[in-house]
């Protein structure tokens, strides 16, 4: 099960198809249309301004000049100091601009809804579909000056704002908030049907049922490996006791490592520990399944487990390898839902952006009335 779906910012209009009035997106289609060329001498006189504003001397070092995109789509103009890469053409962006350092000063002409140009800088992220803007990469913060036109800017995969000509936006702006990921839930795991101990059938209450499975597991054999396995199960299903059962579990894989329900004694170790919030512990257990059991049906929802650890312990790369394979693989369809929008969250997250827009995309047609439906709707058309 997912967590319930948390409400968007008071700022972000509910998104509208085809450009309506209160679709953020469409406004800014129109507003690019009448976005005119830069005179000739203009942009060295803007970049000229924006060395001054950094502290820069009169005659600067000569800027980095280059045409955007193999069709020509705008131009660039980059601070000598700039670090940057461009990626080609992507499934949704046509043009990805990543900073790390310095100042890039953009003319875009205008683009259609599905290839807008982004400029990714740290903890910035800037779309655009036709407009002329900078951005500039500060010690603390990256930061975005509209010279014409509109921008979208924002953390990746967080909050935005659109930024009108003549306005600016820091990374630091406290409209701009970072997603904060939803509380993760657990997988059912299918850690095996009630085990029944004939010997112990006239005992009705949990105490009686307890002592009599402790002493019938005080033996040997498969008589032994029942009574103990239905004694976790007691503590775990009735009497409510994550922490009685999970001593029971590990004793049952402790005396019987290749039993008749070893398998499900890892699991039930693995949900006991995650019900006592024992995550590190959780999360070796969860590898020590897929490593010891690796036809077991289960194994996808185990991985999706491993994964939803390491993204709470901020093992964001770690993670996200984990969803990717899910996203590929995965038999059950629950499993596939959920592994498909973490990676798009784990791929916001880690600043790529635009394939985090391309695998919301994905679950948006796969899923599109999935437990995630509003949350992906609301990245897709902030």
């Amino acid at each position: 099960m997912s967590a319930p779906e948390k409400p968007g910012p008071p700022w972000r209009a509910p998104p509208q198809p085809g450009g309506a009035p209160g679709d953020p997106l469409g406004r800014l289609l129109e507003e690019a249309r009448a976005v005119r060329p830069p005179a000739p001498g203009e942009m060295e006189r803007a970049w000229g301004g924006a060395a001054r504003a950094m502290g820069g001397g009169a005659a600067p070092r000569a800027a980095i000049r280059r045409p955007l995109g193999r069709a020509g789509v705008g131009s660039l103009e980059l601070s000598p100091d700039a670090e940057y890469r461009i990626e080609a053409e992507h499934a949704v962006a046509a043009q990805r601009i990543f900073l790390s350092r310095g100042t890039l000063l953009a003319q875009v002409d205008h683009q259609s809804p599905g290839a807008a140009v982004m400029v990714e800088a740290p903890q910035l992220e800037v779309v655009v579909v036709g407009t002329r803007f900078r951005v500039t990469v500060e010690p603390r913060r990256s930061r975005v000056e509209v010279l014409e036109g509109r921008v979208r800017a924002g953390h990746p995969g967080g909050t935005s704002v659109l930024v009108a000509a003549g306005e600016a936006v820091a990374s630091d702006d406290p409209r701009l908030e970072a997603t904060v990921p939803a509380k993760r839930t657990v997988a059912p795991l299918l850690s095996g049907e009630r085990v029944a101990v004939p010997a112990c059938g006239a005992a009705s209450a949990i105490d009686e049922r307890r002592t009599c499975y402790r002493a019938g597991a005080a033996g040997s054999g498969l008589a032994a490996q029942n009574a103990l396995f239905a004694l976790a199960q007691l503590d775990r299903d009735e009497a409510k006791d994550p922490r009685a059962a999970l001593a029971s579990f590990q004793e049952y894989e402790q005396r019987f490592p290749h039993g008749t329900f070893a398998p499900e004694a890892a699991l039930g170790e693995l949900e006991a520990l995650l019900q006592l919030g024992q995550l590190e512990q959780a999360l070796a257990a969860a590898h020590g399944f897929l490593e010891g059991n690796p036809t077991d049906a289960r194994q996808d929802r185990v991985k999706l487990i491993e994964a939803q650890l390491r993204q709470e312990k901020q093992d964001l790369r770690v993670a996200l390898e984990l969803y990717r394979d899910l996203s590929r693989v995965a038999r059950y369809p629950d499993v596939l839902e959920e592994a498909l929008y973490e990676r798009g969250v784990c791929e916001a997250a880690l600043g790529d952006g635009a394939t985090a827009r391309a695998t919301f995309a994905a679950y948006q047609s796969r899923f599109p009335q999935g437990p995630h439906a509003g949350d992906v709707a609301a990245r897709l058309h902030p």
